[in-house]
């Protein structure tokens, strides 16, 4: 669903102004209905909403390298209701959201700083140079623990068992009548 940076912006910008609208709505409900409910509820929403919001403002900056000034815009417009949308438009005109997760260290001098040392410790998107993030699914022999004898059948990481099964196949001969037994 998030495969790029732009995209994950693009739904938090939005979700937090809807946000705005529960809040907005449930002030006015406890103004002239006297519901205090409703302010609890929207406001937990949103709330919880505009930390999302905010993190990942910085996450996308840190991974698209922004300066300090579309940085303080992209955080400073949750603030303001429904100010995440124009500053969202902003930043995809000007070419801020444009490429895609940064899961390899270059040779940029930026990568080469203290934070992104930091952010090497983390799994995920722009954690971990030179470290591709984690995937999901696969990787029985990987989590069996048998990562030494697949690495040295020729798999990396995490392998479907389609790669498993070519790889034996390619490794150890079989004989003709059970290779009939071993689909692909």
């Amino acid at each position: 669903m998030f495969r790029s940076p732009s995209r994950l912006f693009r739904v938090f910008a939005v979700a937090e102004a809807i946000t705005w609208t529960l809040l907005i709505t449930g002030l006015i409900l406890r103004a002239t209905a006297g519901l205090a409910v409703a302010v609890l509820i929207g406001g937990g929403i949103h709330g919880f909403v505009f930390l999302c919001y905010g993190a990942t403002a910085i996450l996308v900056a840190k991974n698209n390298r922004w300066g300090a000034w579309p940085t303080i815009v992209a955080i400073g417009s949750a603030i303001v209701p429904y100010a995440t949308i124009p500053a969202e438009i902003w930043l995809h005109r000007t070419g801020r959201l444009a490429g895609d997760w940064r899961r390899e260290a270059t040779d940029d001098p930026r990568d080469s700083t203290w934070h992104d040392r930091l952010a090497a410790l983390l799994p995920g998107p722009t954690g971990a140079p030179g470290r591709p993030g984690r995937r999901r699914g696969g990787g029985a022999v990987h989590r069996a623990g048998g990562d030494r004898s697949a690495r040295r059948a020729g798999l990396t990481g995490r392998s479907t068992s389609r790669q498993m099964v070519t790889s034996i196949q390619t490794k150890v001969p079989v004989h003709a009548a059970s290779a009939t037994h071993i689909s692909t």
